[in-house]
């Protein structure tokens, strides 16, 4: 798969904006085919049918690496819906409110392609949300009050123009085949105190309620298990050459209509770049934050978004090298955050003790994948991701929109000036 070049003069349209003569954009094709499960590490041949739901498992997660372009600040977790006679009951879903900020449930088919999702202002009632800061329908500006109880329904249906109260759609099964028969549910939950509570899963029969841990099929379950854990730490985002280099960000578009990506959440809007290291020299990021959900701002500012994060990935490898997570960023005094990426070797320490700038190691290959996200954005935030057209990222997004260069450690070392724009400006423009 190559890049095409398209080099569209603002004049044309207005589409595309060019640099050196090329349309930088990644490709959509190479991420939304960064893992292909029916093209998996394991043999279908491999798998067992698969027809009783398999209960909650902690998943993109193996030790301390985070996969499938996760974020460490969130914690995964994947269960199984049943399949073949049992594909058309519904499921009950019983849990409480995590002491978090963020949680959200999420329904895929046998592609892993989203079909239905509810965020947690959309699971709870407004009663059951903290005070919102200004506008209260609107759902960046709530955090949640922990322990609430809720029950939500799964229905083996396609979700309709109009939603049932407290229902996830999940449809039915692809076809009558070990892999394509799957249908998961996802439970993600962000920046959690602690180890949160999961929820509760039962299968709504003519006997009443029978819970997942009673029904399932444990070594069938295993194996399932297996084969994705497996899907996503050997296989990569290798669709796109590892010799292409960007150092510009640009929007990833068509993830959330449910046709495209891997277990994909809707809620969170996505840039990518996608660098190559550089001997000796250190990749910087720098942007004007969004205004996160944190109790110092109650009344006092405009949030503008739920969380933001910036990680950066192996580009044929699955595991995150690191993030730098909203709560954890140093600000300076325009509030800018300024992270800076290298090896360990070429790491700026002096820059770093003595500048408000953060740090994210570079992986374990050359090629990488730098990802910006951003979560649950405030319609009345303009310069979100989500607002960014596509080619004109920059102008769309003005002053947040994450700029890089490319400086040497030596001169990230020696520089005297605590004026970070004027540094970060003296840096070159990444190739």
């Amino acid at each position: 798969m190559r890049t095409v070049a398209l080099c569209l003069s603002l004049l044309c349209l207005g589409l595309a904006a060019c640099q050196g003569g090329r349309d930088e954009r990644p490709l959509n094709a190479a991420l939304r085919a960064s893992v292909d499960f029916q093209t998996s590490v394991t043999n279908k041949a491999d798998l067992p049918s698969l027809h009783s739901p398999c209960d909650w498992i902690e998943t993109f997660k193996l030790g301390e690496q985070y996969y499938a372009l996760s974020d460490t600040g969130a914690r995964y977790f994947l269960a199984m819906l049943p399949a073949g006679e049992l594909a058309a009951q519904n499921v009950v879903i019983d849990g409480e409110a995590p002491e978090a900020r963020y949680f959200s449930l999420h329904t895929y088919n046998g592609h892993t392609h989203r079909v239905d999702s509810l965020a947690d202002h959309e699971i709870l009632k407004p009663a059951l949300l903290q005070i919102p800061l200004l506008q209260p329908d609107q759902p960046a500006e709530y955090t949640i009050r922990a322990g609430k109880a809720y029950q939500l329904q799964v229905s083996p249906t396609q979700r309709p123009e109009q939603r049932e109260k407290q229902t996830l759609y999940a449809g039915q099964p692809l076809a009558d085949d070990a892999l394509l028969s799957r249908r998961f549910l996802l439970y993600r939950v962000y920046d959690a105190a602690g180890d949160p509570s999961l929820p509760r899963l039962s299968l709504q029969t003519d006997n009443g309620l029978l819970a997942f841990s009673q029904l399932e099929d444990s070594q069938a379950c295993a194996a399932h298990h297996q084969q994705q854990q497996q899907a996503f730490t050997q296989t990569g985002n290798n669709a796109e050459p590892a010799n292409s280099s960007s150092g510009r960000f640009f929007r990833f578009v068509g993830l959330n209509d449910g046709s495209e990506g891997s277990f994909v959440n809707d809620h969170i809007e996505y840039m990518f770049a996608r660098p190559l290291r550089i001997p000796s020299r250190v990749y910087w990021v720098r942007a004007k934050a969004p205004r996160w959900m944190r109790p110092s701002l109650l009344g006092l500012a405009k949030v503008e978004t739920r969380f933001w994060s910036l990680c950066q990935n192996p580009r044929t490898a699955m595991p995150v090298a690191g993030c730098i997570n909203d709560h954890e960023a140093q600000l300076d005094s325009d509030g800018y955050f300024n992270v800076l990426i290298s090896t360990e070797e070429d790491k700026p320490s002096q820059l770093l003790n003595n500048q408000a700038v953060d740090w994210l190691p570079w992986g374990e290959q050359d090629a990488a994948l730098t990802v910006y996200r951003q979560m649950l954005h405030s319609p009345r935030y303009q310069s979100a991701i989500a607002h960014a057209q596509p080619g004109l990222e920059a102008f769309s997004m003005g002053l947040d929109y994450p700029r890089a260069r490319s400086c040497s450690t030596q001169q990230l070392n020696e520089a005297s000036s605590t004026d970070l724009e004027a540094l970060f400006l003296s840096c070159e423009r990444y190739p």
